[in-house]
Order: C-alpha cells, then structure tokens, then sequence
C-alpha cells in the first residue's frame, strides 16, 4: 500500500505561507491602528463552522460491484485569539474541536445476486456511522481586512491547520442469510487512519465579512481546506454474491472540505 508523503509543491506551499506572515509581520508597526474601532471588541472569539467533506476516491483491483460515495458532512468548535486585530493584517491562532464522518456511501445490490429468501427485492441502502470521530487542530492563519463600509469589512485568510488525530476509523459488514438460513457476509468496508501518523497538515483558505453591532462583532467566512496528507485508507470487498462473484476496491479519504464558518467577538 503506498504511503503518502507531502510533494513538493505542498512544501513550496507551506514555505510560501511562512514567508508571507514573516513579511507580513514587517509592516505591523504601520499597521496597529488602521481599523481602531475593532478596538471595541475583544481579541478573543468563539464560534463553529459546518462543512462537507470530499467523498471516497475508489481504485477498482478486480470485480464488477461497486458502490456510489456520498460526501460527508461535519461540524467543529472553535476558540480563536486574533492579534493585532486593528490592523490591515492580523494573526489568528487557537484550538478547534473538529467531529467528522469516517464514510457514507451507497450500496445497490440485485435481489438475484443475494439468493437470499428474506429479499424480495433488490437491496439498496445508504451506509454511514452514527457516531463522528472526534480530534482536534491548531491554526496559524494570516489574515487581510478592508473597509466596505462603516459597520462591513472584507476579509481574506490564509493559512494552515494542523490535526491532531489518534489512529482509528470505522467499518461495516453487511450479513445476508442464504436459503439454509446459515449468516452470509456479501460485502465488508473499512477506512481508517494510518497508525504512523498523528499529526496532519492542511492549507485553509477563506473569504468573508466582518459585521459590527453594538454589543458584539460577527464574522462569517466560506472556508476551504485542502489536506497535504490523506487522512484515511481503506478498501471494499464484495463476496458470496452470485453470479458475479468476488469485488475489491480500494478507497482513500483526503480530508478536503468545502464549508462555512462564524465567529462571535463581545463588545469591551
């Protein structure tokens, strides 16, 4: 099974991002009080996003069953520190609580092929844990603001989030009983974290707006995450089906995900 390393273009990527907070870091001084009514709020904030995660990529090794990968949906907390929060550019770093589904996918199997007298009908049924897998990450995110009007702000991030996730993930056995009522297994899944690897590193970029109110100060983002490390492997195996008999798919889970996010700052 081949493991995955960070290429170069995703070290070029990481470099480029540390050079650009160090020049960043440069003009600081210029830029303490350029928004001074952020000034008003507290550095702190707390918040959460919701997001959907990038469905199974499938290899097919042999067979001729196959199954139709859904994304996945997942939800985090967050508590952020923002420095130099009245400037042009300020930094952003805290702890978020991340909850993520391991697998959803469909599965479509002819009554036929089961042989099974408790179907009379063909088997089609979506497949997902109940319970999300729990981790958390750290971001350093370099962040630009402008004016759009007194109370509105533009602002753009960039960055990377670093998980930290303990080995694990989830699968599935689906048993059919044959004619002689004996427990047949027709298809196994898996998808789970390499035991090797605890910490995985992804870029993050957002855009959105600030919105000021007496009391507090909201931000609302669009954020996407694009993984440097696959974040689960795993495969597919179809068996006891007739007439098409055994199935092997392989399948690996970036960790990319497309979604929104909000954070609350209190008024001072």
């Amino acid at each position: 099974m081949r493991v995955p390393r960070l290429t170069t273009s995703y070290n070029s990527l990481i470099k480029s991002a540390i050079i650009a907070l160090l020049i960043s870091y440069n003009g600081f001084s210029q830029n303490i009080k350029y928004y001074p009514e952020f000034n008003n709020y507290g550095s702190w904030s707390f918040g959460g996003s919701y997001y959907y995660q990038q469905k199974d990529k499938q290899t097919e090794i042999y067979g001729d069953y196959t199954y139709d990968a859904k994304y996945m949906n997942g939800f985090a907390f967050s508590l952020r520190k923002t420095f130099n929060k009245a400037g042009r550019f300020s930094y952003i770093t805290g702890l978020t609580l991340n909850f993520n589904t391991v697998y959803k996918y469909d599965v479509f199997l002819p009554r036929e092929d089961i042989n099974s007298p408790i179907f009379n009908e063909d088997l089609k049924f979506t497949y997902t844990p109940m319970d999300k897998r729990m981790n958390f990450s750290v971001p350093v995110i370099l962040q630009y603001k402008s004016q759009m009007s007194r109370k509105v702000y533009f602002n753009i991030q960039v960055g990377v989030d670093l998980l930290y996730m303990e080995a694990g993930g989830a699968d599935r056995t689906l048993i059919i009983n044959d004619i002689a009522d004996n427990e047949i297994p027709r298809f196994y899944y898996e998808s789970y974290s390499r035991e090797d690897v605890k910490f995985y590193p992804n870029a993050v970029i957002s855009s959105g707006f600030y919105f000021m109110f007496n009391k507090f100060m909201v931000q609302t983002n669009i954020v996407y995450q694009k993984a440097l490390i696959s974040q689960y492997k795993g495969f597919m195996y179809f068996d006891n089906l007739k007439p098409n008999g055994k199935t092997l798919i392989e399948n690996e889970k970036s960790g990319d995900y497309l979604g929104i996010s909000l954070q609350l700052f209190f008024s001072k």
